[in-house]
């Protein structure tokens, strides 16, 4: 799932830029020495694509590089895969670069884009899953802590607001 673009995964489209989500992924993997779905140290999942973007976002892609991979090449160099990875690993399809624009930015000294925001990626505990099937509503916040919502369960109710119906029906109108 974690190499899926959101795409492919959420409505079957098939395009060339799937492959690049895909490519920056496994860079992001590759620098960062985590898995594409890794779990965080409070044991809950977590995607490296929205880890990184948070640490970019905070002007720390640096910290995106793992222990022991700075002595691999010049920082500035390092920055730029990270952001090149972020770019390509974009959830929006309009933002990820194409393969072309991605190997011209890795061999030149192609300037790399700023990177468009992201829509908030929704992480549902399990502990508010099960909240969720017991009481009918559910907290969901994003992995950055930006924004959280509530939902609640909108089950058809009568005028009793008890879920029963109340009156005869009349058949044939």
């Amino acid at each position: 799932m974690g190499y899926l673009a959101p795409e492919y995964a959420l409505y079957g489209q098939l395009t060339e830029k799937s492959d690049v989500y895909s490519f920056g992924v496994v860079l992001l993997e590759l620098l960062s020495g985590k898995k594409a779905l890794h779990v965080t140290n409070d044991n809950q999942p977590s995607l490296v694509t929205d880890w990184a973007w948070s640490l970019v976002r905070e002007g720390k892609g640096l910290d995106v590089i793992e222990d022991g991979m700075p002595e691999k090449g010049p920082s500035e160099v390092l920055e730029k895969y990270v952001l090149v990875a972020v770019l390509c690993s974009h959830p929006q399809l309009y933002a990820r670069p194409t393969m072309d624009q991605v190997v011209k930015m890795l061999e030149t000294d192609l300037v790399v884009p700023s990177i468009p925001e992201r829509p908030i990626p929704l992480v549902a505990e399990m502990d508010d899953i099960e909240r969720y099937s017991s009481s009918g509503s559910i907290q969901l916040s994003s992995s950055g802590g930006f924004q959280s919502f509530t939902m609640e369960s909108s089950l058809p109710r009568d005028r009793n607001g008890d879920g029963e119906s109340s009156g005869s029906r009349t058949e044939g109108r």
